[in-house]
């Protein structure tokens, strides 16, 4: 939570929290006069939209969703579903989220000497298939099969902006699909005239939400509201691609 204070500190004056997670997690904020907080409840950032709504410090056009992991799930989620959201930032989202369901990889993760594979559809069924529709899992290792894969899914926030954030070292998460799905998904930026409007950026390490992947997705807002260079870093990916 601190990380969080002190990447907003660096974009302006902290006025209010909206957090999807652990209220217990985010002690340090507990200060600010302003908080919502929406923990495991379904709908969550629409009721919490709709209260930042009759707010009347609150920039409605700049509102910005991220999340990592099963969190990055939900901020992709709903930035495809709520046009209010104006940034989406999911990180690391593994399979069911902005992975590819049919493009799997294999690696050695830095300073790691064995192979690790990506998260697949069986995987992510076999624990958490309560998680998804009842007919998702008759796709189990026939991905090939299903009638659609995660760019569709990503291509659901167009024309806004996407930013997606991976790291090159967390194989689970399945960085090489990622891309493969956001430049699928980019031809819809595209059809709309706005191919900037979608990024990516893969950083070093493994599963987890830095202060790395927040300084990005300020990087992200502060172009969309002042016309600020996009950082230098943006757009970089850490394979041949």
């Amino acid at each position: 939570a601190e990380m969080v204070v002190d990447c907003i500190n660096l974009a302006g004056k902290l006025e209010a929290v909206v957090h999807f997670g652990n209220p217990f997690a985010l002690e340090p904020l507990l200060h600010v006069k302003r908080k919502i907080f929406g923990y495991n409840m379904p709908g969550a950032q629409e009721c919490a939209i709709d209260a930042l709504a009759q707010m009347d410090y609150v920039d409605m056009s700049c509102i910005a969703v991220t999340g990592h992991s099963r969190g990055g799930k939900t901020a992709l989620l709903a930035g495809a579903l709520d046009e209010r959201i104006a940034v989406v930032n999911p990180v690391q989202t593994c399979a069911g989220g902005g992975g590819c369901y049919r493009v799997h990889m294999k690696g050695i993760p830095e300073g790691e000497t064995e192979e690790k594979p990506s998260e697949t559809l069986a995987d992510i069924w076999s624990n958490l298939g309560f998680w998804f529709g009842p007919q998702l899992g008759d796709y189990a290792k026939k991905e090939e099969e299903l009638p659609f894969d995660s760019h569709m899914l990503k291509a659901m926030v167009a024309p806004r902006r996407l930013l997606v954030s991976e790291a090159a070292g967390d194989m689970w998460a399945n960085p090489l699909g990622s891309y493969q799905t956001s430049v699928a998904a980019r031809e819809v930026w595209k059809l709309h005239g706005c191919p900037e409007n979608i990024q990516w950026y893969w950083r070093r390490g493994v599963h987890s939400h830095t202060y790395e992947d927040l300084t990005m997705l300020l990087s992200v807002i502060r172009n969309m509201r002042t016309g600020a260079p996009l950082h230098e870093n943006m757009g970089r990916i850490l394979f041949e691609a």
